[in-house]
């Protein structure tokens, strides 16, 4: 009998001590939902187009620098790497994977026209006229001074 008490009074302080060991659980990064299947980018009521090197901030038509200007060269070469596996995928009709590499892309570096243009092409290839449209908008918010993506995604935002 007292083997048995010994034993559950063991098994007790066992179970304690590992409740009472704290442990850290590191935060959650990027719990964002803007790939999810069925996902529109909201576009908001005052889309227009900003000096190249600025964005448009929200509500205002005041410019801001671009962000995108201090990107490291290591990860200006991921998205360039990105972006021509997207334009490949694109040409051999891989729709979804030029979508899915173009948005990579885009979690690096949300302002490249490039990266929006891959995405409207790949969704009008696709017969998704909403999702072509508006990326196709958001691209025009980043294109600068380029004046054959402009009329290029300009097209596809009339689509």
């Amino acid at each position: 009998m007292a083997v048995v008490r010994w034993l559950g009074l063991s098994g007790m302080l066992l179970l304690v001590g590992c409740a009472s060991t704290t442990t850290t659980v590191p935060p959650v990064e990027d719990a964002r939902t803007d790939t999810a299947p069925g996902y529109e980018p909201q576009l908001p009521a005052d889309v227009g187009t900003a000096e190249p090197g600025t964005v448009q901030g929200a509500g205002t038509s005041e410019a801001r620098p671009n962000p995108s200007a201090e990107v490291p060269r290591e990860q200006h070469e991921a998205i360039a790497r990105l972006e021509r596996r997207a334009r490949q995928q694109l040409a051999e009709g891989q729709y979804g994977a030029a979508i899915d590499t173009a948005e990579r892309g885009l979690r690096l570096n949300r302002y490249s026209a490039n990266l929006y243009y891959l995405i409207a092409q790949a969704y009008a290839q696709q017969g998704v006229s909403a999702q072509a449209r508006n990326f196709a908008r958001l691209g025009l918010r980043y294109v600068g001074d380029n004046p054959l993506l402009r009329a290029e995604l300009e097209q596809l935002a009339r689509e």
